[in-house]
């Protein structure tokens, strides 16, 4: 599938993200909003949505699934900014990121997922998006 049909695709999902911070979430964003994690022990500040992306492939009858991670802001997901996160090419997870640098959470060794002091989310909503594999 040509490059310019899959950015085009994701840029939807980032649009959607963004008109679901400014409104309402349609029924279709609650169904991938997360209410538990494994090894969460508090209530964060924030909603938060997971799932998929569906992209036609050159096959007939082949899809391809690209994953996102939407993280509202603390603040006012209705008028902060909506960062969209990717990790290079295939094989460079963004969920990396999600969970070890900018993320709200760090797990720690016994899985435990800890508050993260310097989460992008304090002033911004974060869409972090996988990159599709060939």
């Amino acid at each position: 599938m040509p490059t310019l049909v899959i950015a085009s695709r994701l840029l939807l999902v980032l649009l959607a993200c963004t008109v679901a911070a400014k409104a309402e979430y349609t029924q279709a964003a609650l169904e991938d909003e997360i209410l538990d994690l494994p090894g969460l022990n508090y209530a964060p500040k924030f909603r938060h949505f997971s799932g998929y992306v569906v992209i036609p492939g050159i096959r007939p009858n082949a899809t391809k699934h690209v994953h996102y991670h939407f993280i509202e802001s603390e603040q006012d997901p209705t008028k902060d900014p909506v960062v969209w996160w990717t990790n290079g090419g295939p094989g460079c997870s963004g969920l990396l990121a999600l969970f070890t640098e900018m993320g709200p959470f760090k797990p720690n060794l016994e899985g435990v997922l800890l508050e993260n002091a310097y989460r992008w989310n304090q002033v911004a909503n974060m869409l972090f998006v996988e990159q599709p594999g060939t």
